[in-house]
């Protein structure tokens, strides 16, 4: 069964055909976590797909996040409910990023 994402699971669906044909043609990572249907409506919109998806790119492998996120795009693609922890999610992925940066600054200061 196709699904709009696999972040719980250890492995996607086999019959993804979406999911893995976007694997094949490396629009995305081999150990990409979208399920096909979302994965198909960014790539309809000319979207790079890892720029909006929260999963940890540590199990991905995935491009950088953009640094804001499309909420028109967002909203052709999701419900509001999905939208606002999509949102969040970015948020604290963005706020995660940012700590580590500037701990890995603070760090440097203090050894250097």
């Amino acid at each position: 069964m196709t699904r709009w994402h696999y972040f719980d699971r250890e492995h996607v669906d086999p019959d993804d055909d979406i999911l893995h044909n976007a694997i094949e043609a490396e629009l995305v990572p081999r150990s990409c976590r979208l399920g096909g249907p979302m994965l198909q409506r960014f790539l309809e919109l000319g979207e790079d797909p890892c720029g909006f998806c929260p999963c940890d790119r540590d199990v991905c492998g995935g491009r950088p996040l953009k640094a804001e996120i499309n909420v028109k795009l967002a909203r052709d693609l999701l419900s509001a409910h999905e939208i606002d922890e999509l949102a969040a999610e970015h948020r604290r992925m963005l706020r995660a990023v940012r700590t580590e940066q500037l701990n890995e600054i603070l760090k440097s200061k203090i050894d250097g």
